[in-house]
């Protein structure tokens, strides 16, 4: 008799034979052992960011005290940022297509590249865990939302409470990764508030907020800022890719 895991298998193996996938970058054939989109050996390519990076921004940067000297300059809502990877070709191109060519799959990738890179302890070292939000016309285009997908998976590994619809953007913005870097520092001014419905749930308590790419900051500090004004404990930051 076939047990279900032999038969899980044949599956799986009859799937990749009826609809080969192939490498988005080296055009590799897939096998059932690789990555969603990717082969092993692109993704292992990926820059991560483990040390020597400013605690503020993601940079990488070598510096005694942490920070780099522009984040040294600026004020900060949240406490500190970890993140993964360099937003540069294999991982710029997996989150290029996880959010506009629907392969919802890679967010898979994202939480296994997450908990292999980012200490166990900053994540679990919180009470909540948040996406940051979209508005429903973006919601409606892309047909899914691409943060809270992440923010579920690693929910559900860490086993840390997410609350969806904490933050909600109120007002629709051009997309910051088309505008020039002054405009996205003002872009988001007053497009987010807090659920009024969860004020007090988030009293005192330890936030983590999750955002795919971090490049400016704009989006994480007008939302750490209306946090702030919910007298949250603190705020940590994690996100997939450091933009330039």
């Amino acid at each position: 008799m076939v047990s279900l895991k032999h038969l899980k298998t044949f599956i799986i193996k009859l799937i990749h034979f009826l609809f080969p996938n192939y490498c988005q970058s080296c055009d590799k054939l897939l096998s059932q052992h690789d990555k969603n989109c990717f082969c092993n050996k692109c993704w292992d390519s990926i820059k991560l960011i483990k040390e020597d990076f400013c605690i503020k921004c993601g940079k990488p940067v070598i510096t005694a005290e942490g920070i780099c000297n522009k984040c040294k300059k600026r004020r900060f809502y949240y406490k500190q940022i970890r993140v993964v990877g360099v937003y540069e070709e294999i991982l710029k191109n997996a989150i290029h297509l996880y959010k506009y060519f629907f392969r919802w799959k890679i967010a898979k990738d994202f939480t296994e590249l997450i908990e292999k890179n980012i200490d166990k302890k900053y994540i679990t070292n919180n009470d909540y865990i948040i996406p940051v939000p979209v508005t429903h016309k973006d919601l409606m285009k892309k047909g899914f939302y691409h943060t809270f997908l992440v923010t579920k998976m690693i929910s559900q590994k860490y086993h840390l409470p997410v609350i969806r619809n904490l933050v909600v953007k109120i007002k629709q913005t051009r997309p910051q990764a088309s505008l020039k870097r002054k405009d996205r520092l003002t872009n988001l001014e007053n497009a987010f508030r807090i659920n009024k419905k969860y004020k007090n749930k988030i009293l005192n308590k330890k936030i983590l907020l999750f955002d795919d790419v971090y490049t400016t900051g704009s989006t994480i500090q007008e939302i750490s800022k209306e946090l702030s004004q919910c007298k949250v404990k603190n705020i940590n930051v994690l996100a997939i890719a450091r933009g330039r």
